[in-house]
């Protein structure tokens, strides 16, 4: 076969999946709503690579009032003060293909005359089991001063974990991608129109889906089955954190304590591929904590309001932000030694431990050889002195 011959075969192959796969993907916008959600959460484990940003933000937090108590009311207005300038964000890049894994979370407090922020970026590499994260927002503290702007590298080779808990933790996240809104009513889903900030993220069809949080915990017991599932060696029991009583007494608590005008409503924008490219989420609760345990009219009942905006993109480009270099990289122990209290948690070196089990070794053989010495010594001094006669009595 020559080389004409194999190129014109390859092109045929080629247009033959493409066809297939062109007649076998679904139009996101011929999908019944329901469907179209699904769809999408499951392409978040079908891409190669993309960027998230998202952040997040304290819409409301107060105590219902039940006497007019100044406390109440001054804790409803600092609350709500400090809430409302508190920010909180993360971007990075998910890269399936090459198995990295990066998130840059940043906290801050903004206002008027006062503006500042810290973040933290981290960077998981499977294939390597390599942890990488930038803790220079701490540094002095935690980590060298010297070692300003560079990762502190950590190996996950040792920690005590199944070798198939990753690939068990994604068939995890698999099914609860979806598994929330299977009992769902169709009237949980409607279509909304698109804005002009949609469109410039290529979106061509958003759902809005209404959850409340009660029906979320019905799935809570068999998540935290799962969970433990995960983490557990083979041929061992599988860790239970509660009996089953207990999780469902306190999923009971939990139904009790939501009010009835708590909700998560989201609002999910799709491109044309069914892959989400934005979505937003506003939670509300209603919590009466007089409903959990004995009935106790003077406990609290609190509100809460939050907001969570995420947008996806560089869908199949995307590359880790400030990647870890050879140049930009340290031993993670090493540098939090630096560090005023980063070296409580750096433990020992390699070889301060070695040198640790050798002086524990030469102790031993010290204690041993001395313990002979002195039974030998002791041995010697008795078969030295005179034996005595004891005298005999007609």
């Amino acid at each position: 076969m020559n080389v004409r011959q194999i190129a014109y075969k390859t092109a045929l192959i080629l247009g033959v999946s493409a066809s297939l796969f062109g007649c076998t993907t679904p139009e996101i916008q011929k999908m019944s709503a329901m469907d179209a959600v699904k769809f999408g959460n499951m392409q978040f484990f079908e891409m190669p690579n993309y960027r998230f940003d998202m952040d997040a933000k304290l819409l409301d937090l107060r105590m219902a009032d039940k006497a007019n108590d100044p406390k109440t009311a001054n804790f409803n207005k600092y609350m709500n003060y400090f809430g409302k300038h508190l920010t909180f964000g993360s971007s990075g890049v998910i890269d399936t293909e090459n198995q990295q894994f990066q998130m840059i979370p940043s906290y801050g407090f903004q206002s008027k005359n006062a503006n500042g922020s810290i973040r933290f970026p981290i960077v998981y590499d499977h294939k390597q089991k390599l942890l990488f994260a930038d803790l220079s927002a701490l540094s002095g503290l935690l980590t060298d001063v010297e070692n300003e702007g560079k990762y502190s590298k950590f190996s996950t080779a040792n920690l005590p974990i199944p070798a198939d808990a990753d690939a068990k933790l994604l068939q995890l996240m698999r099914k609860y991608a979806t598994v929330f809104y299977d009992d769902l009513k169709p009237e949980a889903f409607v279509d909304q129109p698109l804005t002009d900030a949609d469109r410039a993220h290529k979106a061509v069809r958003k759902i809005q889906v209404t959850l409340k949080p009660q029906e979320a915990l019905e799935k809570f017991p068999m998540m935290l089955q799962d969970i433990a599932g995960v983490f557990t060696q083979e041929g061992q029991k599988p860790f239970t954190p509660l009996p089953d009583t207990a999780i469902a007494e306190m999923k009971k608590e939990l139904n009790n304590m939501l009010g009835e005008n708590s909700k998560d409503i989201y609002s999910i924008a799709f491109n044309r591929a069914g892959q989400i490219v934005s979505m937003n989420a506003d939670s509300m609760y209603e919590m009466d904590f007089s409903k959990i345990g004995k009935a106790d009219p003077t406990a609290p009942v609190m509100n809460i309001r939050f907001n969570m905006n995420m947008t996806v993109s560089d869908i199949g480009k995307a590359k880790l932000i400030d990647p870890p270099t050879i140049e930009n990289t340290v031993d993670g122990k090493e540098n939090l030694k630096g560090g005023v209290f980063g070296r409580l948690f750096a433990g020992k070196s390699d070889d301060e431990e070695q040198n640790s089990n050798e002086l524990s070794t030469e102790a031993i053989q010290t204690d041993a050889a001395t313990a002979v010495s002195t039974g030998a010594e002791d041995a010697a001094k008795a078969a030295s002195k005179p034996v005595r006669k004891k005298a005999r009595h007609k």
